[in-house]
């Protein structure tokens, strides 16, 4: 039979290998949470932005956002501020702040989407930044559903 000091170690040990599991499940479920409401914060962010810039189509041009960067998590694109995967000269461009490669979109939008009565997503097309087939298809099925995306607000209770 053990000393109950040896059984005291091990119950010990493992009840410390529980806790390190348990440790490592909370900071798993808190990483991946907090990753979503980043993303969810993130894409309200833009349509906040992208309204206020006065783009017309806001809601496809956030879903070319959000594929474009992947849900905004494109370290390529991102570290670039470059919502839009806009190029100059093969090369991606670089804006000081996302903000600022949506007020490009403005004026590239501006300056080439010069028939209100074309339909948006012909546009696209029209104008090869739809480079694959199913680019405006995958446009289509990104949900901007707010229960897909941002958390609602929690109400307060009243004091």
């Amino acid at each position: 039979m053990l000393p109950p000091y040896k059984v005291s170690i091990t119950t010990s040990k493992l009840a410390s290998t529980k806790f390190i599991y348990i440790g490592r499940l909370i900071v798993l479920l808190y990483v991946l949470f907090s990753s979503l409401h980043l993303k969810a914060g993130m894409k309200d962010s833009v349509y906040a932005h992208i309204l206020k810039a006065d783009i017309k189509h806001p809601e496809i041009v956030l879903r070319q956002a959000i594929l474009e960067t992947g849900w905004f998590q494109s370290k390529h694109l991102m570290k670039r501020n470059n919502l839009f995967a806009f190029r100059s000269t093969k090369k991606y461009m670089w804006f000081d702040t996302w903000q600022e490669s949506i007020e490009y979109y403005k004026r590239w939008q501006d300056a080439n989407y010069t028939n209100p009565e074309e339909n948006y997503y012909s546009f696209l097309v029209r104008i090869k930044y739809a480079r694959t087939t199913d680019y405006i298809k995958t446009l289509k099925q990104i949900s901007l559903k707010r229960s897909e995306g941002a958390p609602l607000p929690v109400k307060k209770p009243a004091k």
